[in-house]
């Protein structure tokens, strides 16, 4: 197992924990935010941009620290990787089920090879 799949999918799964911990009724507040206030507060809105684009940076560097295995280079996955986790949250939100983080993760698996 590559040392950033190591990495990656703990923190993932961590977040995962949480939502499945709290019935799926909390989400992430950047995608909460993000989906509910960005048009009416460009201050939140901006702030919400740049917490999104460190959260990427830091996935994407943590992937670039060693070969993964993915067809993918890291500043390719580690935005779809955001922004799929940010997809399944609130799909996990509507459904009360952890069947969308399960998809997430079958994906993750998928892009970053054994």
């Amino acid at each position: 197992m590559p040392a950033q799949e190591a990495q990656a999918d703990p923190h993932f799964e961590h977040l995962a924990a949480d939502l499945e911990q709290h019935d799926f009724e909390r989400g992430c507040l950047f995608g909460d935010f993000g989906a509910e206030l960005s048009n009416q507060s460009e201050p939140l809105r901006a702030h919400v941009e740049a917490a999104l684009a460190s959260w990427t940076a830091a996935v994407t560097e943590l992937l670039a620290q060693a070969p993964t295995g993915s067809p993918l280079a890291p500043d390719l996955l580690g935005p779809l990787l955001v922004d799929a986790w940010e997809g399944a949250v609130p799909r996990a939100k509507v459904t009360r089920s952890r069947t969308p983080l399960d998809g997430f993760f079958t994906a993750l698996d998928t892009l970053l090879p054994a």
